[in-house]
């Protein structure tokens, strides 16, 4: 899918479900208006930024375009990284910032010659480290097309754009295998129950609010062979878990929010237990988005540059 597909994708939904989104955005620059406005930044921008700004150049009066991050239009984003320099805060001088809100940016490392060319970095003056948050622009679009359409981002009782950070963040990082892994804390559990099976296996209903509960199965060796979280009294995730080898397990994830997504994920089994992973697949719908394959020929591909 194109980066303008995409983007198309998540103004139908602003279309959809915000009144008057579809005035918030600015009419497209063409190549020539980019390459000249941008002409006091060092660096030369990525393809994917000069698509982004021929479809539109941002939004008008600091509208989201998601979670409270407006599109900024290229002469804002240029004021933005002066700015930013100018203040020192955390935005390197080959980062340039397209999206973002009151100091925190989504900058794109626009460095040629930088192993992460193309990345797209989480910057926030509150916080000491910007963070690797999505591996490029194009999978950035992708992964906030896929949150809109799961209903990660929706409108609270207010009329607000926001997001429930937990789906939001489960998206980012199963698309964006680069990017940084946070350890969320999790919630303690109020109850837990093992139930033993007829056949044997037995399960472990962890209970965390009347309607949030997870379910776990193991099989008579006393391994993990699936789980279940529910919310709401409805399935969210099923995880299965085949042992292809005693050392040896593939976890087939699936996403019952919205669109289908499910991913694949190989890992070795350590002598304590722990899972190392060593492959991952991802699908929407049945139809592969990413695997580990096709990191590996774009890894090659900057090398050879």
């Amino acid at each position: 899918m194109s980066i303008h597909a995409r983007l198309n994708a998540i103004k139908k939904w602003h279309t959809k479900h915000t009144s008057g989104s579809e005035n918030a955005f600015l009419p497209a620059l063409s190549q020539e208006d980019i390459q000249e406005q941008k002409e006091s930044f060092p660096f030369d921008f990525p393809q994917a930024i000069y698509e982004l700004y021929q479809w539109h150049n941002g939004m008008k009066n600091n509208a989201p375009f998601f979670n409270e991050y407006t599109f900024y239009p290229l002469e804002d984003a240029l004021d933005e990284y002066e700015l930013a320099q100018d203040e020192g805060i955390s935005l390197k001088p080959s980062w340039f910032p397209v999206f973002g809100d009151q100091g925190s940016f989504f900058a794109v490392e626009c460095d040629l010659l930088h192993p992460q060319h193309g990345c797209v970095y989480f910057c926030d003056s509150a916080e000491e480290e910007p963070h690797l948050w999505y591996d490029s622009l194009e999978k950035m679009l992708m992964t906030l097309r896929i949150g809109f359409e799961q209903k990660a981002f929706f409108l609270d009782d207010d009329g607000l754009l926001t997001q429930d950070f937990e789906a939001a963040n489960k998206i980012r990082e199963e698309l964006n295998p680069r990017a940084v892994k946070l350890q969320l804390q999790e919630q303690a559990p109020l109850e837990e129950k093992i139930d033993e099976q007829p056949d044997g296996t037995k399960r472990l209903t962890t209970r965390y609010s009347e309607d949030h509960y997870t379910e776990q199965f193991f099989d008579k060796k006393g391994r993990k062979i699936g789980q279940c979280e529910y919310h709401g009294g409805e399935l969210m995730r099923r995880d299965d878990w085949a042992y292809l080898t005693a050392t040896e397990v593939e976890i087939t994830s699936e996403n019952m929010m919205g669109m289908m997504m499910t991913t694949k994920t190989r890992a070795t089994i350590k002598k304590d237990g722990t899972l190392e992973q060593t492959g991952m697949q991802t699908f929407m719908n049945g139809e592969l988005l990413f695997d580990d394959a096709m990191m590996d020929e774009l890894e090659a591909a900057e090398e050879t540059e």
